[in-house]
Parts: C-alpha cells; structure tokens; sequence
C-alpha cells in the first residue's frame, strides 16, 4: 500500500515539473536544429565554392585522393550494367537477362516490386521497384543487387525524344571475390535470365515493316503479335508415314548443332512445299513452329526494296527462326526467266503495247529489285551462317514456274509435297472432326476421293457438324454429296474447256482488230494523266514551302531563346580571366593531361585509339579497379569489363608511373538536332609528371594503342560485311559498310574436292599470305584474284567461307546493283581494310558486265523510240552507272593497291557470259571449277556425314558418277541421315536410288531434245518447200 502511494506522489511531482521544462527542452532544441541548419548551410556554400570558383587542376586532384581514401577504406566492388546501349535507346541484351534473373530472386524476397506488363509473356512480370535491393548467393559468396535509377538534365531538342530517367542495376561483392564474380557468377546469371525469358515467353509471329519505317524513333526491322496457333503434325491431314518422316527430319536438325559444325554446312535447312490451294501449306508452317519451339518470321518480298535490305532483314532474325516466304511464285518475278537478248519481232510487238498499261507495269516493277541472285545468296550463300539453327519455307502453287537454281538440294533441302486428300487424310480428318477410326460409308469416300480431286480444306468443311448435337453420319454423306457434285462438276468443266478454247481463238482474231482502234484513245489519256501529275507536283511543292516556312521561323525562335538565356559576361573578358587562371595553376601542378575523346565528331563515330585504350585498360587493369561497367558488345567473344565513370588506375612503363581516369562529362548547352544527341560526353584522361613527357608522347602511348588493338583483334570475331546505300553513308552514324559476326563453319577438310586440287589452292593462300615482300620486290600490288565458277550447288559460296577461315579475313560482300557510279565503287574500296576478302557473287547477274560492249547502232536503231518506252528504259538505267571499265580499274588499275593484302573473288554460273578482259590473269589469277560431284569429292562427303573411309557401294556409286551429273549439294542431301535409326548403308542406298533416277531422267529429256530437234528440223524443210 506504502509503495502504491509513493508512486502516485512521484507521478503528480513529474506533471507538476513537466510544465516547467518545456520550454526549456523546446530551446534546446530550437539551437540544435539551428546549428545543424548552419553546418548544412556551410557544406553547400564550401561545396558552391569547390565547384565554381576552385582552378579545375587543383579540383581534379582533391577529387582524386579522397576518392583514394574511400577506396582504401571500402573493400567492395561495384559492377553497372546499363539498360540501353545506345541513343538509340536499343535495350542491353545483358540488362534483360539479369532482370529475368531478378525477378525470380526479387518476387521472394524484395520488398517493393514493380510488375511489367510484358507483351509477350505468359503471366504478369514481377521486378525489383527504384532503388530498391535484393542479395543473392553463389558457391557460399553474398552478393548485393541493386536497381538504380539516375535523371540526366536534357537540354537538348531532337525529333526523337529522349528519356530523362537511365536505369541500371549495380551489383555488390566482396573484392575478394572479384575472380569468381567476374568469371563463372556472371556468366550463370546471364546464362540463367535468357533461359527465364525464354520459358516465360510466347511463340511469335514476325512480319517484315517497309525500309522507311526501319530507321525511325524506335523503328524496327520486324512487327510481331503472339503466335497461339492450335496445328500440330498429328492433327495435319496427311499420309501418317510421310508426316513420321517429316518429323524425323525436323527432330534430328534440332539436335545436329555438332553435326552440321563438323560437315562445315550452316546451320539451317530449307523446306519446299507445293500443291494446290487448301492443301495445308500454312498449316503445315504452324505445325512445325510448334512442334520445335521456333518463331515464325513471314517475309513479305514485295516491301523489301533492294538486295541489300533483303540481308539486313536475315541478320535481324535470330536463331531458333523459321523464316517463311509463301506463295514464292507471286511475289517477284523470280520464275527463272533470266535477262536475255531480246529479237526484233518481240521488240517490235512491244511498240505496240498499250502505253497506259505498259506505264502502270513500270511503276509495279519499281517497287522492289530484289533479284532472283539476291534471293540465293540470302538462302545459301555466305549470309546464310547468320544466326544459326534456322528453317527456310518456301511454299508455292506452280512448283514448275520456279527457277531451278532456287529450289536445288542445299537451298530447298527437302520437297514436301501436299496434294488433294487421299483416303490416308481423310482418315486423319474423320478422326479429328468426328472421332471415327471406321464406318461403313469410308468404302464409298476411298473410291470417290480416287476418281475426284478435292483438297483437305474442303473435305474438313464437310465433316465439320453444323448443329448443336452432331451426327457423324449425316456428316458424311454431305462429304459423299460434295464429292459426286465435284466430281459432276468436274466433267463439265472439261466440255465447257473445249468450247472456251474454239470461242477464245474467234475473240482473239475481233480482240487484234480492236486493238489499232485503243492504240489513239491511250495516247489521249496519258497526256491527261501527265497533266495530273503535273498539277499535283505543284500542288506539293507549295505545302512543302509553307512547312520549310514554319520550319524556319521556329529555328529562329529557338535561336533567339538561346542567345537570351546566354552569359552576360564579355566574352574577352571570361577569356582573360579563365587564362590567368591556368597559368596559375601550372605554376604549382607539375602534372600534364592528355585528354582521348570517345567520339571524334557531331555524328558520333568512335575513335579508334579511345577504343585501342579501352581494350588495354580492361583487360590489364580490370583486377584492380573497384567500380566497372559491363559492355555488351556485339562482336565480342565474352562479356566486357571496363572501368566504370570517373574510376582511376595506374599504370607503369619503364619504370615510370601514369594515371588513368574515366570520366564524363556533362555538356550543358541548348542544342537543336534531328538525331538524338546525349548530354554525355565521355573521355580518358592520361596524367604524368611533365618530366616524363617525351618518353610518354613517344614509346608509350605507341604502346599502349598497339597492345589494345592486338587486344581488341584476339577478342573479336570475323565479320562479315554488306555495303549500305550511297544516300545513308552520311546520315546519322553513317557508315559505308554494315556487317554481322561471321560464323560460318566450312573448313578445306569438309569441301567436297580432289584433294589434290585443294592442296593446290591451301598452298597458293598460304603462299599469298606470307608474301608481303615478295609482292614489293616485283612491284605488284598486294592482292590476288580468284575466280569461282560451276553450276549452282556446287560449293561457291563454301569456297569463300572456308577461305576466310582458313586465312582469318573479314568478308567484304560488294552489291554492285547498290553502287550509284564508279566514284563511289572507288570510295567503298578505300573504305575496305587489309587483310579482307571482296567478294562479287554472281558477278554475271549484277550487272550488265557480260562483254558486250557498246557498238555502233544500227539505221533502224536511229528512229524515234516511243516517249513513254524511252522514259522507262531510262528509269531502269538510273539505279548504277558501274561500267566494265570502271570495275577494272578497281580490281586492276591504280587504285587496286589500296589497304594491300586482299583477295578479291568473283563467283558465277556462267563463266562463258563474262567479258574476257575481265577475268584475265592478273586480274583474276586463278580460275577455280567447281563442277559436278566426282568420286574423290563423294569420298569426302562420306566421310563428313557418315564417317566411312571404304564400303561395298562405294564402288557402284563410283561408277554411277562417272556416268551422270550430280552437284555436292544433291549428293550431301542424299547422305545426310534423316532419322536416328537410319544407318550409313541406307543413306548410301538412297544416293544410288537418287542417281540411278537421275540417270533415267537425263536420258529421257536427251531423248525429248532430239526428238524436238527432229520436229523442228523437219517443219523449216517443210517451209522451204512451201
């Protein structure tokens, strides 16, 4: 009770002082929050003072020993990866695996996530929110990720905005872990994100967006939308032993990545499918995508411009692709009519077309000159190695309207075709549609199906139930009504056939009359339509001149804003005061600066010592430093690791010390640009005490360029490059060439050739090679032609792969069809370094260089030519103006000696069509045949895909090649096993089979030529008798 009472009286004591030491307690604080105020209030004006007022040598070397100290005392590492690599605001690779990563790891154990509505993915994607940090762990070592989020001040105007806001995310670790992390960890991590993405995401399917889309504010090559196709290979109507074998086919190509590498043939295999419509060609393209997991890329030829752009869309395909071209016979003209001479009579009937329509025909021409030799080398030539693990369909109604050369063994693997159902399909369908394995009505379908042609889709229609509770009955005798009406229909067709036939022959006689009669009024209406055409460029040319009007007065607004906002201090005297200032600051800082910008000028091209520095230092100093920076750098064989901003190095030479710095700098200007220009401006600095000066300008920086290009060459893989439109070689980031990584895995042991003649051209490489002085001794320019020529599938293309691999030389593939003039076919040749390879395939169809030069014309040639025939003829001569004399000059005149150590190769299927003064000695020094497959080339090829030396066929096939023509790539076709069961004895079957059928078929068509020969022999002895 006592201790109850004494507690009460201390309560009331407390609330009886508390009053009293308020204010007190109020005022002691009031002082302490004023005191910190003011020390606040200090730091910032000291702060204002370091940045503004403090001579920038005596700023920089305050900034670089407490950045000393912090490093002495902090032992951990920190490593950025940024979101985008680019102004372009082209998304890291890196970066979007490691949030893949994350948002695994981050939705357990983060407490404040993001979600992302990701377009393709299955469910919503959850990540770490702003700054935000997650740990992981790793072989027992505690790492810290972080998301990181910085907002850059833009001042500048473009047409293509830019965010203010950079994301990234740091990882932090222990720097004694710095080995384990930047090796293995690392490696996991992205390895284990791509796999995340690529379980979370959908199939896609892709379509090709028109060049003018490609290159604006986050244009792209390729739209897509989700691919949620429900085909399958068990639901294709289709005989079942043809779809096993269609399978076993795509199955083993999936697992043949080491397979194909040691052939030394790319990664990919091209599929034909032909029949009529309604046969399941697009169905059958579905079916394979989901069967092997790929994307689905529809390349729609009619919008791709030039043979150039058609590569480009092929390096934006990744792997894992099938890239589908359908209906190949309608897109272009690529049937396989190639230019010829044209005869008088066919130029006299075209004089008399109707000029309207002959206009009309030259507008839809225009549209795309994508060339059937332009298609081959996207489908087979050096190209087609980009990417890797890649299907190519072609699908078509008029298989026989296709040129030969784009659907032979190599190009168009395998040849599926997909007819009018049979009995087997009809089978497939029953069960699908009705779940019926048998009835007794399938008796009569088997005879109507054999008597009728009728497709998959229309057989499917009838089966299909049309009300709520089906009957499989009536279902099938819809299909049996449908059938014996098509089969009815049929026959009528054909007698209506025959009369249509004697009718078009009596309308063709009125149509040739009519005819001189339309000829007048067409001339009538094109001066009409050239006066439309005329008012409406006028009409044009006027908004043009109101928007160049508008254009111009906001330029001056934003000038005028500019020069309002500027510095009000003399310009002399800011001059003055900033000179005096350094002078006085190297009175006391013995130090000297050499500064190495990234980017040499507005448009943003890299300099290529501050690349040859960024190698040294990242690989000699990437132990040492304590902040780095991922690159995800394209052409490069691993991840690269740099200093991070503003992060500080030494180094030594000759037992002298340097200091490196990356640093960044923040341009503060008001600037209006089309492109998109960044604020950034990064650099290395080089310090040294100023006695060291000659030693540095000297031998060390020769050193320290020459160790980081050898750096950058033993960590880059070869190229291959495209040569770009003369009109983008001065855009923004222009440049004459483009190129991708070349991966192609030809070798000389896996071309199928005479061993000896391939020893031949190993020795004449290597020789060249090795013949720098050997070439300055006779006075001959360090290059060396080499001419390529045989029939299509025959290894041209093989050939350059394996030469390039074998020498370690970048690939140069010239367009000629893109090359304006001889002016700037000189430009790109300068533009090509040593150690390359000029290549010019199908050099026959690039260009009018067949040696037929011009000749005096003929009288009739003289006469007048019809205007709108002559506008057309010189609409189709303007795209290149590359003459023979020109391209000889570039291969064999004056300029041939530029960057020394070239090999210039021409490729052609018609050697016979080149001019001679072409391919001469000297110009092409050695002519190579790559004819039909002989016996010694077919040893290798069984050696390749089925590792025999010798076998009991081999004898058989050996005779069999002696006696018909079969290129390497039929050959290889026939070898390559298309199941896991097939045996090396069976794929040796297969080619005798395949041989003994061409065989056949060479005799009967020798027996067809002779015979029309005889015909036509007999009726000219018939019409000289009449």
């Amino acid at each position: 009770m006592s201790f109850i009472v004494a507690e009460t009286k201390i309560k009331n004591l407390n609330l009886q002082e508390f009053p009293k030491t308020l204010p007190t307690k109020t005022k002691m604080m009031g002082e302490m929050w004023a005191q910190t105020g003011s020390v606040i209030a200090s730091v910032m004006f000291v702060a204002a003072i370091f940045q503004q007022y403090l001579p920038r040598q005596l700023r920089y070397h305050v900034e670089r020993y407490t950045q000393k100290l912090v490093s002495f005392v902090y032992p951990y590492i920190q490593i950025s990866f940024d979101e985008f690599t680019n102004d372009f605001r082209k998304r890291s690779e890196i970066y979007s695996a490691i949030q893949s990563y994350l948002s695994a790891k981050s939705s357990t154990r983060a407490k404040r996530l993001k979600a992302h509505d990701v377009k393709d993915s299955k469910s919503v994607v959850l990540g770490m929110d702003d700054n935000e940090e997650v740990t992981d762990e790793f072989q027992g070592i505690n790492l810290s990720w972080a998301s990181r989020k910085r907002t850059k001040n833009q001042t500048s105007f473009s047409f293509y905005p830019q965010a203010d806001e950079k994301n990234h995310y740091t990882l932090t670790f222990h720097r004694r872990h710095r080995d384990i992390i930047t090796g293995s960890y690392l490696d996991y991590v992205i390895k284990e994100g791509k796999a995340i993405s690529v379980s979370n995401r959908q199939r896609r399917l892709y379509i090709n967006n028109p060049t003018q889309n490609w290159y604006s504010y986050r244009g792209t090559k390729w739209s897509h939308v989700v691919f949620e196709h429900p085909a399958s290979l068990e639901t294709l109507a289709m005989d079942p032993k043809k779809k096993e074998e269609i399978v076993n086919d795509l199955i083993m190509f999936r697992k043949g990545k080491e397979y194909y590498a040691k052939i030394g043939k790319p990664w990919k295999r091209g599929y034909l499918l032909y029949g009529p419509p309604g046969t399941g060609k697009s169905t059958m393209v579905a079916a394979m995508s989901n069967l092997m997991d790929y994307d689905v890329y529809d390349l729609e030829l009619t919008t791709v411009k030039d043979n150039t752009e058609l590569r480009k869309l092929l390096i934006d395909t990744p792997s894992k692709s099938i890239l589908v071209i359908e209906d190949i016979d309608c897109s272009l003209d690529l049937t396989g009519q190639r230019k010829k001479k044209k005869e008088k009579d066919e130029e006299d009937k075209e004089e008399n077309k109707d000029p309207v329509r002959k206009m009309r025909e030259d507008q839809e021409n225009t549209q795309s000159k994508v060339t059937l030799s332009g298609l081959l080398n996207f489908i087979d030539g050096i190209w087609s190695a980009c990417g890797g693990e890649r299907l190519i369909v072609f699908t078509t109604n008029y298989v026989e309207k296709l040129d030969p050369a784009l659907i032979r063994r190599g190009r168009m693997d395998k040849h599926i075709e997909l007819s009018y159902c049979c009995f087997e399909a009809f089978k497939v369908l029953a069960r699908n549609y009705l779940d019926l394995d048998s009835h007794e009505l399938f008796e009569t379908i088997a005879r109507l199906l054999s008597e009728t042609n009728m497709t998959p889709a229309d057989v499917a229609e009838n089966l299909m139930p049309k009300s709520v509770i089906p009957d499989a009955e009536s279902c099938l005798k819809n299909l049996i009504e449908a059938l014996e009406a098509a089969k009815e229909k049929a026959r009528m067709m054909a007698e209506d056939e025959a009369k249509s036939e004697a009718e078009e022959a009596a309308k063709l006689k009125r149509k040739n009359r009519r005819r001189k009669t339309s000829l007048l009024k067409s001339k009538r209406n094109v001066m009409e339509h050239k006066k439309e055409i005329r008012e409406s460029i006028q009409e044009k040319m006027r908004m043009m001149g109101e928007m160049w009007a508008k254009l111009g007065s906001m330029v001056a607004s934003v000038m005028f804003m500019s020069a309002v906002f500027r510095d009000f201090l003399p310009v002399q005297l800011r001059n003055h005061v900033e000179l005096y200032i350094h002078k006085l600051a190297n009175f006391f800082d013995p130090y000297v600066q050499i500064t190495f910008d990234e980017h040499t000028n507005q448009f943003r091209k890299q300099s290529e010592v501050y690349s040859a520095i960024q190698s040294y230092l990242s690989i000699k100093f990437s132990a040492r430093v304590r902040r780095l920076k991922a690159h995800d750098v394209k052409n490069s064989k691993s991840l690269v690791l740099s200093m991070d901003d503003n992060e500080e190095i030494t180094d030594e030479f000759q037992g002298m010390t340097f200091s490196w710095a990356s640093v960044k700098r923040m341009a503060n200007q008001t600037s209006f640009s089309i492109y998109p220009q960044s604020n950034e401006k990064k650099c290395y600095k080089l310090t040294f005490h100023r006695r060291y000066r000659d030693i540095m300008t000297g031998s060390y920086l020769d050193h320290v360029i020459k160790e980081g290009k050898a750096i950058s060459a033993s960590n880059r893989q070869r190229k291959l490059y495209i040569n770009n439109p003369a009109e983008d070689w001065n855009s923004y980031r222009g440049t004459k060439w483009s190129h991708i990584v070349f991966e192609h895995p030809a070798t000389f042991e896996s071309l199928a050739m005479d061993p000896k003649k391939k020893e031949e051209i190993i020795n004449d490489l290597i020789k060249f090679s090795k013949g720098k002085e050997y070439y300055a001794k006779i006075g001959k320019a360090w290059k060396r032609g080499y001419l390529l020529y045989g029939p299509p599938g025959t290894g041209k293309s093989t050939m350059i792969a394996a030469i390039s691999n074998l020498m370690n030389y970048d690939v140069y593939d010239l367009e000629l069809t893109q090359v304006k003039d001889n002016t700037e076919l000189r430009k790109l040749l300068i533009d090509t370094p040593s150690k390359s390879i000029i290549v010019i395939e199908d050099i026959d169809c690039s260009l009018d260089l067949t040696g037929q030069r011009k000749k005096k014309k003929d009288e009739e040639d003289k006469e007048e030519k019809d205007s709108v025939r002559k506008k057309r003829e010189d609409q189709e001569n303007k795209p290149s103006k590359v003459t023979l004399s020109g391209l000889l000059n570039v291969i064999d005149g004056i300029w041939s000696a530029c960057g020394g150590e070239r090999l210039i190769v021409f490729t052609t299927n018609y050697v016979d069509k080149l001019d001679p003064a072409l391919i001469r000695r000297g110009r092409m020094d050695k002519h190579i045949e790559l004819s039909y497959c002989c016996f010694e080339a077919f040893k290798v090829l069984a050696r390749n895909y089925l590792g025999l030396e010798t076998h009991e066929l081999f004898e058989r096939i050996g005779r069999l090649l002696g006696e018909t023509d079969m290129t390497p790539a039929d050959v290889a076709e026939n070898l390559m096993p298309k199941s896991d069961v097939e045996d090396a004895e069976s794929c040796l079957k297969n080619l005798i089979e395949a041989l003994e059928a061409a065989k056949e078929e060479a005799k009967i068509k020798a027996e067809e030529e002779a015979q029309q020969k005889a015909e036509k022999d007999e009726n000219l002895n018939a019409e000289k008798e009449a």
